[in-house]
């Protein structure tokens, strides 16, 4: 079940959804998420926020598409690396 928050810096209004419904939606476990927040990969405010603000232990609501940004440059910033050090490509099957 998405919901619908006004972001006051930008004016528009954004869809957030459950941590179940982003892993699936991007492919990713729920574990994944917590990690790649963790890491700053997706970073509060613009990928995620808690449902209440207040409470640390609050479910984390998700924007798919900053999500969606943000793992894509993730993944090109990781590429470039890899072809700046000169490490070999891997190969998918």
């Amino acid at each position: 079940m998405s919901q619908k928050f006004l972001r006051s810096d930008k004016d528009l209004i954004v869809n957030y959804v459950t941590a179940r419904e982003a892993g699936c939606a991007l492919c990713i476990s729920i574990r994944s998420l917590q990690r790649l927040r963790r890491q700053g990969v997706l970073r509060i405010g613009e990928c995620w926020v808690r449902k209440f603000p207040n409470n640390s232990n609050s479910d984390v609501l998700y924007d798919l598409e900053a999500c969606r940004r943000a793992l894509s440059a993730a993944t090109i910033a990781a590429q470039i690396e890899q072809d700046r050090l000169g490490l070999p490509k891997v190969e998918l099957a």
